[in-house]
C-alpha cells in the first residue's frame, strides 16, 4: 500500500492509497471480499488488471477514512 501524497490532504477525512498486488485472480477476489469488511475503507475508486507472463498484476486506488 502506498499513500498518494500528490493530492493535498488539508481538512479531508479520506486518504488515497495506490495498491499493487501480484498473484492469481482467485486470491484477488478473496482480498476484495476482505477489503469490503473493513469499516475504514471508504471506497475502491479504480481497479486495473494486467496479465503478466507468470502471474497477474492488480492495481487499485482505494480511499481510507482518517480521523
Amino acid at each position: 500500500f502506498t499513500p498518494n501524497m500528490t493530492r493535498p490532504v488539508g481538512s479531508s477525512s479520506q486518504l488515497s492509497h495506490d495498491v499493487v498486488l501480484k498473484g492469481e485472480f482467485s486470491n484477488f477476489k478473496k482480498i476484495l471480499v476482505g477489503l469490503g469488511t473493513l469499516p475504514y475503507l471508504e471506497k475502491i475508486e479504480e481497479i486495473s488488471i494486467q496479465q503478466l507472463t507468470d502471474s497477474m498484476e492488480f492495481k487499485m486506488k482505494i480511499w481510507i477514512a482518517v480521523k
